[in-house]
């Protein structure tokens, strides 16, 4: 999967249109795999996301920890939130 999210990175454009790109190869992949079985058969919950940070996230994580979350919602009334603590250690 690192090759094909790295090489995406050079397909130029927008950040807006790398960041689509970024989140369709991600998906792609994870589709790919999860046909194959590994590591089982689960059903992918909601599409990938972007965890956008910005300077004061930043600023922050570099002088303590911040916590930022995605939440995934998917078929069958499944329903999760990720929590990515940053920081500078």
């Amino acid at each position: 999967m690192t090759g094909h999210l790295a090489a995406a990175v050079n397909t130029g454009g927008t950040r807006s249109q790398l960041v689509a790109t970024l989140k369709d190869r991600f998906d792609q992949a994870v589709n790919t795999v999860r046909k194959l079985g590994i590591p089982n058969r689960d059903d992918q919950i909601g599409s990938a996301k972007e965890l956008r940070l910005n300077t004061d996230d930043l600023h922050a994580a570099r002088n303590g920890t911040t916590v930022k979350s995605l939440r995934f919602q998917g078929d069958g009334g499944a329903d999760y939130t990720v929590f990515f603590e940053l920081t500078s250690k």
